[in-house]
């Protein structure tokens, strides 16, 4: 798919007018991109995450989601800190640097402060069940996905899930849910 066509299928469905009674899954990249107030889609997902904060949306995200958001917001973290792009050179410099490492996670505390928030007011945390992990192993092949995206969509499916908030334009080989991006 064409860097034209990503753009023309994610435009269809702006998370902004998102406004369905109905449940929707919350990827880790709309939390990542609100955390890290992603220049192209922050915003975005700021509104979202408020809408989900009044109760105006109802929707759920998994501890796998949270795991994710978590890894990755300790990288960006360390990123910064370390003023470089390369995501190996932190991962290795987070296990031997215990100041980068707390620094890094106190963003991540932070940040995991306000999805705990959120839950709070109503969004709903799952945890992957063992039949999610099987179902995932069957789920990516048919739809070419990643592992961690096909936990996500193994979730979905057992929870009759269709709405799903994110920007990853492989969900779209999944033909039988909607994608709503920032």
């Amino acid at each position: 798919m064409s860097g034209k066509q990503r753009e023309d299928t994610l435009e269809k469905n702006r998370l902004a007018d998102f406004d369905l009674r109905e449940l929707i899954f919350v990827d880790a990249n709309i939390f990542v991109d609100h955390a890290s107030a992603n220049s192209s889609y922050g915003k975005a997902c700021e509104e979202f995450l408020e809408k989900v904060e009044s109760k105006n949306v109802v929707a759920i995200t998994t501890t796998a989601v949270l795991d994710e958001v978590g890894y990755i917001l300790s990288l960006l973290e360390g990123a910064k800190t370390l003023k470089t792009e390369e995501l190996k050179i932190v991962r290795k410099k987070l296990k031997k640097d215990q100041k980068l490492a707390v620094a890094c996670y106190k963003k991540v505390h932070e940040y995991m402060k306000y999805i705990f928030l959120l839950w709070e007011k109503g969004l709903d945390i799952q945890k992957v069940e063992p039949k999610d992990v099987l179902i995932a192993t069957k789920v990516g092949g048919e739809h070419r996905l990643l592992f961690k995206d096909s936990l996500h969509l193994s979730v979905m499916k057992r929870l009759k899930i269709k709405n799903i908030a994110t920007r990853d334009s492989d969900f779209e080989r999944a033909t039988d849910i909607i994608i709503w991006s920032p």
